[in-house]
Formats: C-alpha cells, structure tokens, sequence
C-alpha cells in the first residue's frame, strides 16, 4: 500500500488490509491539508479535517457483505454519528440500497435490510448527494438474465455539511478492471472556474509511435516539404511544415485524448442502460475495451510530460502524473527576458532574440 500510495504522489495516510479479494479501505492525502486520523476497523476509517479555514468529517466506509450480518454496519454509523456534531461527509461500499429500484436483476432485496438502512441514514441525519452518470455502482458482469447490477456506493452528507459546501457533487466514474465504478466527489463552495488553456506550440507525444501509420506520415511529410535548399533558413521552414502535419495527423488519428474519454464514457453509460434488460451486451464490452485503449493513451502522454518513469504495469496513476505535467510546464514558462541593458522584455513587441531567459 506504501509504494502505491507514494506513487500516486500522496505523502500521509492510513490503510486497512482487505480480506481476499473483498473489503479493504486507504485514505491518502497530500501536504498541506490537516487530517486527524480516529479510530478505525474494517468497516470504517474516520477523519477529521481542515482546510481553506473550514473543518469537517470524512467517513469512508466498507459495509459488511453478509446479508445476516449487516445490521453491524448501521450500528457503526450509529457510533460514528454519536461522536460530535461537525459537519459529515459519509461514503463508501454500503453494500446495501434504500429501495429495490437501486438494483437490477437478481433476487429481490430484504425489505427489512433496506429500511435498516433507510432508518439509519434518517437517525444519522445524512441525505443521499444524488449521482451523475450511470445508475448502478457494480455489476457482476454475467450474462443474460444471471446479470445484477446494483448501487452499492454511494455519497452522504449532513445539513451543516452542505451549509459548508453546497455545490457538492457525486459522480459514477468508468472502471477498466473492477466490478465496482469509482465515486468522484467535488466538494465544492463556489462554482468551477473555467480557465481556458492558451495555445500551444508543438509538441511531440510518445503515444504517437504506437500508431501503425507514423512512420509512414512522417516520411510523407518530410518529402512534401523538401525544396532541395540547402541552409539553415530553408531547414527551419521545413521543420516547421512538417510539424504542422504532424499536428494535424495526430488530430484526425488521435483527436484530444480527454475528448475521446469523454465520448466513450458517454457511449458506455448509454451501452449499459441499452443492456439493463438485457445483461452485460458485447458491444459494453468492446466500448470498456476501447476506452482501457484510450485509457493506455493518456497514461503514456502523461508519463512522457512527467519526464519519470514511477508508473509501474498496470497502474493507473494519470492523476498524478497529470499534476507532475503541470509543474513541468510551470517551471518552463518564459514570464520575461532580460535585455544587455538590464532592463526586462514581457512583450513581443520587440520581437524575439532580445535578451536572456530569467
């Protein structure tokens, strides 16, 4: 857990071993954020934490699987909510639903466990935050009418929570290899900002010499471009033309990594709900193929950004290696140059070749 935990760039945190192939909670965080770490068990981990002058409580929890054990995980939150009365974000695998229409196929649900959990969320003063995105959290990927899809994660809050932030979201996230999706959850104030990217100049990407056609382009584009002049002026424009095509090549073969996600995200939550009568379909199964393609994509644009090789097969740690990209590309900005006079250039007015990078 230390070494995935330091891979994905998380400086401080606390784990509890999973049982098999079931159970299993971390929390990680990064400097600069308080977290105080309470009591924790298999069923829980709990926090305390404080940040931007606000302080609040993070519950992640793990419901107990065996249907005859599960009132265990409504006298837990029970417990937790005894604790204090700061404002309580609760999420997590509850293993349970609140109605029968949170699941679809399979035998139906103990009504008794699913008003267990409906009084204890009531008791604990926690409102479901509502999801974006496909309905049901797993699924046991079988076919046909052995399918069951359930929403077994889900994310909670108090009242005095959402007077805290009230913008809060909760969001399915597309797994490659789980039969579980992520929960992302934005707990936000204020809207987002939407900060548009400035234009960029070229740049080569790594992703690129998986294409079978690149070499071929790139020796296209090379003859397209030869004058058959000599120098270094000559040299500079072909350069510059053939990159030009190189831009557009990877635009109309790859397009925008994050764009293609986005699309095939969209597909496969309209693939599922196509198949929610029908089980697991063969075309959710090539969109979840296509996307762990696209997923490899990204993973090697952000590598290559973060000019270190940490990322071990299989992991799938972009985040991080996004954030890596970022500071990568703050430290190289040029915010001005410094003429032999001393003086400073931040414009272009006076053209390039002006002074020295400071």
């Amino acid at each position: 857990m230390d070494k995935l935990k330091w891979s994905l760039g998380f400086a401080n945190g606390v784990a509890v071993d999973c049982n098999g192939r079931s159970g299993g909670l971390a929390l990680w965080w990064r400097e600069g954020i308080d977290v105080s770490v309470r009591p924790w068990c298999q069923y829980y981990i709990d926090t305390k934490i404080t940040f931007n002058d606000k302080t609040w409580r993070l519950s992640g929890i793990y419901g107990e699987p065996r249907t005859e054990l599960r009132k265990r995980t409504w006298d837990v939150l029970q417990y937790l909510k005894s604790q204090d009365d700061l404002p309580w974000l609760c999420m997590g695998d509850f293993n349970e639903v609140v109605s029968q229409l949170e699941q679809l196929g399979g035998n139906p649900r103990s009504q008794a466990n699913m008003a267990g959990f409906r009084d204890c969320l009531e008791h604990c003063g926690l409102s479901d935050l509502g999801y974006k995105g496909y309905d049901f959290t797993w699924n046991n990927k079988r076919e046909g009418d052995e399918n069951v899809q359930v929403r077994l994660d889900r994310g909670t809050a108090t009242a005095s929570f959402l007077d805290l932030y009230p913008l809060t979201t909760v969001e399915h996230i597309v797994t490659e290899e789980s039969d579980h999706m992520a929960l992302l959850v934005r707990v936000q104030d204020e809207p987002p900002r939407n900060n548009l990217a400035s234009r960029r100049g070229f740049q080569f990407e790594e992703m690129w010499l998986k294409h079978e056609g690149y070499e071929e382009m790139i020796t296209t584009a090379w003859e397209n471009h030869d004058r058959g002049i000599s120098g270094l002026n000559n040299l500079w424009k072909q350069l510059r033309e053939v990159s030009a095509d190189m831009k557009k090549w990877s635009f109309e073969s790859f397009g925008s990594v994050r764009a293609e996600i986005k699309r095939l995200r969209s597909q496969l939550d309209s693939a599922r709900t196509a198949a929610k009568l029908l089980g697991t379909s063969q075309e959710v199964r090539d969109l979840e193929k296509q996307l762990h393609d696209v997923f490899e994509k990204e993973e090697i644009m952000y590598r290559q950004r973060s000019r270190q090789e940490w990322l071990k097969a299989g992991d799938k740690n972009t985040k991080y290696f996004q954030n890596r990209a970022s500071h990568r590309r703050r430290k190289k900005t040029v915010r001005h140059l410094r003429r032999d006079d001393g003086s400073l250039c931040n414009t272009n007015e006076d053209g390039p070749n002006q002074g020295t990078r400071t």
